[in-house]
């Protein structure tokens, strides 16, 4: 029997919300991997500690841990699509400044911290966002397809996006990179533009204090859940060492 075209493993493409979405989902995360790298590279020709090259990953976990439970409900509360070109045009800005940063003589260490915060607090929001807007993009029966697809989306850019950034970066040339994830950035946001979908917030959620504590209780609650989270955070906190990678052998 012929294979129709609702059952075909690339289905979800044929909905062109979900095609504009995928392709801002490449170009924001290769953006965002091209920072990463930069970041990584420019610290530590700065200061050639593999202790600040840790923290400026500290400094991007905080901010996000601390803001990923209000984001989670903002999401649920705010269009999605906003939330998502908000925090597009947000980090093409905090990039742009990194660019105009290491453009100076001395690019300013604290500069580089402040805009790691920055990350991980936009990140916090457009997760939980960009997640939740995926179903609005495809009927309900091609769902599951539009997750594989997302989730391959993702691991394909977190390949190609490092390569591409130490590239770029050649001999000490972060600017170049910066200049090319804010460009990134900004196709990002106008992909996301074009996007007709604009689901709307939930009604009647209940408030923020209820929703958390119930959260708590169910993850508490289910040793199962409990068990797994605590050792994907575990995994999550402790085993970042490919951020020590760039130091390279002794």
């Amino acid at each position: 029997m012929e294979q129709t075209a609702e059952g075909t493993a690339l289905s979800p493409f044929r909905h062109r919300d979900f095609t504009l979405y995928q392709s801002a989902r490449v170009v924001l995360i290769l953006a965002g991997q091209l920072v990463i790298v930069g970041l990584q590279l420019q610290v530590l020709q700065l200061t050639n500690s593999a202790f600040h090259l840790g923290m400026i990953g500290l400094a991007q976990v905080l901010p996000n841990l601390l803001a990923s439970l209000p984001a989670g409900h903002i999401a649920d509360r705010v269009n999605r699509r906003t939330i998502i070109t908000t925090c597009a045009l947000v980090n093409a800005a905090t990039v742009g400044w990194l660019a105009w940063e290491s453009a100076q003589p001395q690019p300013s260490l604290v500069a580089i911290y402040i805009a790691c915060g920055l990350f991980g607090l936009i990140r916090a929001f457009s997760a939980p966002a960009g997640h939740a807007f995926l179903p609005a993009l495809v009927p309900a029966s091609l769902l599951n397809r539009a997750i594989v697809i997302h989730l391959t989306v993702f691991n394909l850019a977190t390949v190609i996006g490092p390569a591409g950034g130490g590239f770029l970066y050649g001999e000490r040339n972060a600017l170049r990179v910066y200049a090319t994830a804010t460009v990134l950035f900004v196709v990002a946001y106008l992909l996301m533009v074009l996007i007709r979908t604009r689901p709307a917030p939930a009604p009647g959620a209940e408030p923020f204090e209820r929703a958390f504590t119930a959260g708590v209780r169910y993850v508490w609650n289910d040793k199962r859940l409990l068990g797994a989270m605590s050792l994907d955070l575990f995994a999550v906190l402790m085993g970042g060492a490919t951020a020590l990678l760039s130091v390279g052998p002794e």
